[in-house]
């Protein structure tokens, strides 16, 4: 699909997973980071983090507990940290991974099926935001998010989808674009664009966070 419309080359299933799955992972970092930061601001619950628990809650204790005790205590034993801080460390990271793996199948299946529909990139972007979002609602959990009294997070959760659902699209849409083009460098030149970008707003998601915990040290200081 190019943006500026036109016939689509042809591409192989291999190439529309590798495209879809690196412009995913390169945006879903600043998703992630805008995810804690949300809860920072608006005590939006960490969305991997309550997806690993629903994945725990869902899955046979028999199998989970005892393959979760099983890699703490190895990690323990190579004396990584503390049983406990190493378990709570090693949880984060799984729950990490668990919400990068559930964007890069979004973001796969749609460079499979949805980006080969001839409509603007920004419907099919909003299309995978509202996907997303209400992929995430049920997870969370929809009594806080619907209560007034909660409107931020609802507010700040769709905001996120919907910005990394127009970014999939915009950035699959211009990576297949650079595939028509002979030059090796132009296709280079639009992952190296792209992954610039999220580092910049990573940056950027980092550095509120720094701001809003020197705000709270200083509060409580001044108290």
């Amino acid at each position: 699909m190019e943006n500026g419309g036109g016939v689509e080359p042809r591409r192989t299933m291999k190439d529309r997973i590798l495209i879809g799955g690196l412009v995913t992972f390169l945006i879903s970092i600043p998703w992630l980071i805008f995810s804690y930061l949300g809860y920072q601001i608006t005590r939006l619950p960490i969305v991997p983090f309550k997806l690993f628990e629903a994945l725990i809650s869902i899955s046979p204790g028999s199998v989970i507990t005892p393959a979760l005790e099983l890699m703490i205590q190895i990690l323990h034993t190579i004396q990584v940290g503390q049983t406990s801080a190493v378990g709570k460390s090693f949880e984060m990271v799984m729950a990490l991974i668990l919400g990068l793996a559930l964007l890069l199948l979004l973001g796969i299946i749609y460079s499979i099926s949805l980006d080969r529909v001839q409509i603007d990139w920004w419907i099919k972007g909003l299309i995978m935001g509202l996907t997303l979002t209400i992929l995430l609602i049920p997870i969370i959990n929809p009594f806080e998010l619907v209560l007034l009294r909660d409107f931020s997070k609802t507010i700040w959760l769709i905001s996120i989808n919907m910005l990394w659902g127009l970014s999939l699209s915009w950035g699959i849409g211009e990576t297949n674009t650079t595939l028509t083009r002979e030059i090796n460098a132009g296709r280079k030149s639009t992952i190296a664009r792209i992954g610039i970008v999220s580092l910049a707003v990573s940056l950027l998601a980092i550095s509120l966070d720094r701001i809003l915990q020197s705000e709270i040290i200083n509060s409580s200081t001044e108290i």
